[in-house]
């Protein structure tokens, strides 16, 4: 690859303490160095970048990326500063880039792919599930690439002999002891404190709740509703209804007086928490005031024992938005809007 093809740099500014990055010439501050906005902010800009440069001629492994980001973006977005699910191929795409981004695209072959994820499952604590989705996630990756014409139907069919056999397995987490939490509560911010005390009431998911803005709610009833703009199963056609008891209505009443299209719990920068940042939130403070780490997840686990133990498991699937209890019953403790509300109006 030629010198002014090469791949823009991620690189510390020393004098600010920024990450920067110089494409054409111009110097791009993209935030704190290696803060997870940095690296988003990067990607954004190299996808801009790469395809203004080769554009119908993705060559290196960065350009395909970027091509399936611009893409991702298209499929997932869901309006004005919504990325959606495109979020979540951020991971997958940097350790991709990170560790081969200048080399071809087509001689990313199955040793190297397995490799690297197997590499990066050790160095980020991945389960054999989650590795195995990421390698998911990169085959689906090279055969849209294929479909294009970015690389050749053989550089995605040598990825599709890999398998990743071995690997930590994950044990079933337990719902988060309500004493657990309210001994971390103190020790964090008065928004994300408000954030686990919704989900508790709630049910709702982390990507669910970091998402929400003020029109996605209808306050107009007993029992308010919010309708999330995008949710974990739009893609299979499901909808998504989450109903808000008494208790959480006085926690979400104060954060809804905003303009109505910016996000409820927003960060200084105006920009939504993600699933991930919030749950490092948690854990930062539990480390460092010496608690059990726990997450999120753990909270809406605990939201469906409770509805359980009150009502019944089919409650359960309601609230939390499963279309079988088996599911529940599975990894937790019909959709039926009656029994979520009455589970909502139990719970506040």
């Amino acid at each position: 690859m030629s010198k002014s093809r090469r791949i823009p740099a991620y690189v510390h500014h020393k004098p600010t303490g920024q990450a920067r990055v110089r494409i054409k010439g111009k110097d791009f501050y993209l935030g704190k160095y290696g803060s997870p906005e940095s690296h988003e902010r990067y990607d954004e800009l190299i996808a801009e970048h790469v395809i203004d440069v080769e554009p119908g001629s993705c060559k290196t492994l960065t350009a395909v990326l970027a091509g399936w980001w611009a893409e991702c973006k298209k499929r997932y977005h869901k309006g004005k500063g919504k990325l959606g699910g495109a979020q979540n191929w951020r991971p997958i795409i940097r350790i991709l880039r990170e560790q081969h981004g200048e080399e071809r695209a087509e001689d990313l072959g199955p040793v190297k792919l397995r490799k690297l994820l197997e590499t990066a499952a050790v160095e980020h604590g991945w389960s054999l599930g989650y590795t195995r989705m990421r390698l998911s996630r990169v085959k689906q990756i090279f055969k849209w690439a294929a479909a294009e014409e970015l690389v050749t139907v053989t550089a995605f069919q040598r990825l599709e002999v890999v398998e990743i056999r071995h690997g930590r397995k994950t044990k079933a987490i337990p719902p988060v002891a309500d004493t657990l939490v309210e001994q971390t509560l103190p020790h964090l911010t008065p928004m994300i404190a408000d954030m686990i005390r919704l989900q508790r009431f709630s049910g709702m998911r982390p990507g669910e709740l970091v998402m929400m803005r003020p029109d996605e709610v209808d306050r107009s009833a007993e029992i308010w509703v919010y309708v999330p703009d995008h949710h974990k199963t739009e893609h299979h056609g499901k909808n998504r209804t989450i109903y808000l008891g008494p208790k959480a209505q006085v926690i979400l009443a104060p954060w809804l007086l905003k303009c109505s299209t910016e996000y409820v719990f927003a960060t200084r920068r105006s920009q939504h928490y993600t699933s991930d940042s919030y749950r490092q939130v948690i854990h930062r403070a539990c480390k460092l005031y010496g608690l059990t780490k726990w997450s999120p997840n753990q909270v809406r686990k605990a939201t469906a024992t409770s509805v359980r133990k009150m009502l019944d498991v089919e409650s359960a699937a309601s609230l939390l938005g499963h279309s079988s209890s088996v599911v529940t019953q599975d990894h937790y403790a019909t959709h039926d809007k009656q029994r979520a509300i009455e589970a909502a109006r139990l719970l506040g």
